[in-house]
């Protein structure tokens, strides 16, 4: 049977989208997602207030998680269309949106769950923004808050980042366009092991969200650090494409 709410502690999760799942070994993490769809706005609706889930791949078994903060810090608010990606025992999660508007305050947050620790960390960055390795000045360049965007891993030697794409934003600060959303093309870098943001200048970058992102690195590349990003559907400016 279905449990939804913020009491649920037994049965399965609510009917959910925009959420992610992630394994590691025999089990996996269901966290975050919309309960109930926005009329008004089809990307986005109320978050389940149930943010996260594990599934016992061996015996079949949902069962819902309570974690608590680490050093003070609390859980992340309930979110949907937020990225995920899991490395070890670590789930980062960054962005999202609360049911109409981006989660505020996060723009610059990545939160760690320890599975083994059953505790939520609040990464905040250390140091300034980077631009292709060289430092950029907070006013000519900020981290926005977004949803729908694509992450993946990558890690190479001793090295180990999550790379973002695109997602929805709203525009903040022009004249007749506050509160209405468009498509990103950015590429940001959260640096694990050093806790900082890198922004990469491409040559080319799609507009795109909701979309599918995939690292393909094949074994002579990987040893060099290289490697293809390969992107695909999700919406366009002719979206969906």
């Amino acid at each position: 049977t279905a449990c939804c709410g913020k009491n649920c502690t037994t049965g399965t999760p609510c009917p959910r989208f925009h959420s992610t799942l992630h394994s590691v070994s025999t089990r996996a993490l269901l966290f975050g997602g919309s309960c109930e769809r926005n009329p008004e706005f089809a990307y986005t609706g109320k978050p389940c207030e149930d943010i996260l889930w594990e599934f016992d791949l061996l015996n079949n078994k949902w069962k819902r998680i309570y974690a608590e903060g680490y050093h003070d810090a609390v859980a992340p608010v309930p979110r949907a269309g937020h990225a995920a990606v899991s490395q070890g025992w670590s789930l980062y999660v960054y962005g999202g949106h609360t049911g109409s508007v981006e989660v505020e305050g996060d723009e610059r947050v990545v939160w760690e769950y320890r599975w083994d620790q059953n505790k939520w960390t609040k990464l905040e960055p250390q140091g300034e923004m980077l631009k292709n390795g060289n430092v950029i000045n907070a006013v000519t360049f900020a981290l926005s808050k977004r949803f729908g965007h694509s992450a993946i891993v990558h890690q190479y030697q001793n090295k180990k980042r999550i790379l973002f794409h695109g997602g929805l934003r709203t525009y903040e600060g022009f004249s007749g366009t506050a509160g209405k959303l468009y498509l990103s093309n950015d590429f940001l870098e959260w640096d694990i092991t050093t806790s900082t943001w890198r922004r990469w200048d491409l040559q080319y970058s799609p507009f795109r969200a909701f979309h599918a992102m995939h690292l393909y690195s094949p074994s002579s590349a990987f040893s060099q650090g290289t490697g293809y990003i390969v992107m695909a559907f999700g919406y366009g400016h002719d979206s969906p494409n």
